[in-house]
Protein backbone atom coordinates (compact mmCIF):
# COMPACT_ATOMS: atom_id res chain seq x y z
CA UNK A 1 0.00 0.00 0.00
CA UNK A 2 1.28 3.44 -0.94
CA UNK A 3 0.46 6.39 1.28
CA UNK A 4 0.30 9.86 -0.19
CA UNK A 5 0.51 12.94 1.98
CA UNK A 6 -1.48 15.88 0.63
CA UNK A 7 0.49 19.04 1.25
CA UNK A 8 -2.11 21.51 0.07
CA UNK A 9 -5.72 21.12 -0.95
CA UNK A 10 -6.43 22.27 -4.49
CA UNK A 11 -8.50 25.40 -4.90
CA UNK A 12 -9.50 24.31 -8.39
CA UNK A 13 -13.12 25.36 -9.04
CA UNK A 14 -14.04 22.99 -11.91
CA UNK A 15 -14.60 19.23 -11.91
CA UNK A 16 -11.36 17.52 -12.93
CA UNK A 17 -11.72 14.73 -15.49
CA UNK A 18 -8.08 13.99 -16.35
CA UNK A 19 -4.56 15.08 -15.41
CA UNK A 20 -1.59 14.42 -17.68
CA UNK A 21 2.09 15.20 -17.10
CA UNK A 22 5.15 15.37 -19.37
CA UNK A 23 8.73 16.12 -18.40
CA UNK A 24 8.21 19.89 -18.56
CA UNK A 25 4.44 20.36 -18.68
CA UNK A 26 1.18 19.38 -17.10
CA UNK A 27 -2.43 19.70 -18.19
CA UNK A 28 -5.83 19.34 -16.56
CA UNK A 29 -8.98 18.55 -18.53
CA UNK A 30 -12.21 19.44 -16.76
CA UNK A 31 -15.62 17.85 -17.18
CA UNK A 32 -16.71 21.26 -18.47
CA UNK A 33 -14.34 20.77 -21.43
CA UNK A 34 -11.74 23.33 -20.37
CA UNK A 35 -8.01 22.66 -20.42
CA UNK A 36 -5.61 24.27 -17.96
CA UNK A 37 -1.91 23.82 -18.63
CA UNK A 38 1.52 24.95 -17.54
CA UNK A 39 4.93 24.37 -19.04
CA UNK A 40 7.09 25.64 -21.90
CA UNK A 41 5.43 27.73 -24.64
CA UNK A 42 1.90 26.97 -23.48
CA UNK A 43 0.45 30.41 -24.26
CA UNK A 44 3.19 31.92 -26.42
CA UNK A 45 5.32 31.31 -29.46
CA UNK A 46 8.53 31.49 -27.43
CA UNK A 47 9.74 27.90 -26.83
CA UNK A 48 11.88 29.06 -23.91
CA UNK A 49 9.09 30.78 -22.00
CA UNK A 50 7.92 28.68 -19.05
CA UNK A 51 4.40 29.38 -17.81
CA UNK A 52 4.50 28.49 -14.10
CA UNK A 53 0.80 29.00 -13.34
CA UNK A 54 -1.89 26.78 -14.83
CA UNK A 55 -3.40 28.82 -17.65
CA UNK A 56 -6.69 28.23 -19.43
CA UNK A 57 -6.11 27.21 -23.06
CA UNK A 58 -8.52 29.56 -24.80
CA UNK A 59 -7.68 29.32 -28.50
CA UNK A 60 -9.74 26.22 -29.30
CA UNK A 61 -12.19 28.01 -31.64
CA UNK A 62 -15.20 26.93 -29.56
CA UNK A 63 -14.38 23.24 -30.06
CA UNK A 64 -15.08 20.84 -27.22
CA UNK A 65 -11.92 19.17 -25.90
CA UNK A 66 -12.60 15.51 -25.11
CA UNK A 67 -9.15 14.18 -24.24
CA UNK A 68 -5.59 15.31 -23.53
CA UNK A 69 -2.17 13.68 -23.41
CA UNK A 70 1.29 15.02 -22.60
CA UNK A 71 4.47 14.38 -24.52
CA UNK A 72 7.95 15.33 -23.35
CA UNK A 73 7.64 19.05 -24.14
CA UNK A 74 4.15 19.18 -25.64
CA UNK A 75 0.47 18.63 -24.91
CA UNK A 76 -2.04 17.27 -27.40
CA UNK A 77 -5.77 18.04 -27.36
CA UNK A 78 -8.41 15.82 -29.00
CA UNK A 79 -11.61 17.63 -29.97
CA UNK A 80 -15.15 16.32 -30.27
CA UNK A 81 -14.82 16.36 -34.08
CA UNK A 82 -11.67 14.16 -33.86
CA UNK A 83 -9.13 16.89 -34.64
CA UNK A 84 -5.83 16.87 -32.73
CA UNK A 85 -4.10 20.09 -31.68
CA UNK A 86 -0.62 20.33 -30.19
CA UNK A 87 0.85 23.02 -27.94
CA UNK A 88 4.26 23.29 -26.33
CA UNK A 89 7.88 24.08 -27.07
CA UNK A 90 8.20 22.17 -30.39
CA UNK A 91 11.92 21.78 -29.63
CA UNK A 92 12.12 18.58 -31.70
CA UNK A 93 9.49 19.50 -34.29
CA UNK A 94 6.91 17.28 -32.60
CA UNK A 95 4.14 19.80 -33.33
CA UNK A 96 4.54 19.28 -37.06
CA UNK A 97 6.77 22.18 -38.06
CA UNK A 98 10.39 23.21 -37.55
CA UNK A 99 11.41 26.48 -35.93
Amino acid sequence: MIQIKILQKSKFEENIQKVTVGSSNEAILTKEGNVFAKGYAINSKNPNEFINISSLIEDTNDRIIEDIISGVDSIYLLTSNQNVYGIGSNIFGQLGFRL
